[in-house]
């Protein structure tokens, strides 16, 4: 995962590119997120079971997360170049 952040950032090469780059990974932020929420409802209902519900739940915790990170580093760089 952190191979392909790191693609993703040199792949950006210009500022123009950042905002478009970050608001992407608002959307699989925003993603992960909803599919979280979604989860516990199929666990409830009995679509998933407990260990369906736990991987699954982690998956997207995992994505989330990693998507945040992403965004924040993208941001101090755009804050960088800005200045």
């Amino acid at each position: 995962m952190e191979e392909t952040y790191q693609k993703a950032v040199k792949d950006i090469c210009c500022n123009a590119d950042l905002p478009r780059e970050i608001e992407r990974l608002r959307q699989e932020a925003a993603d992960s997120q909803g599919f979280l929420a979604g989860l516990y409802e199929h666990l409830i209902t009995g679509d998933l079971t407990r260990e369906e519900y736990c991987s699954m739940k982690k998956i997207y915790e995992k994505k989330a997360t990693s998507a945040t990170g992403q965004i924040q580093a993208l941001e101090r760089r755009q804050k960088i170049l800005q200045d």
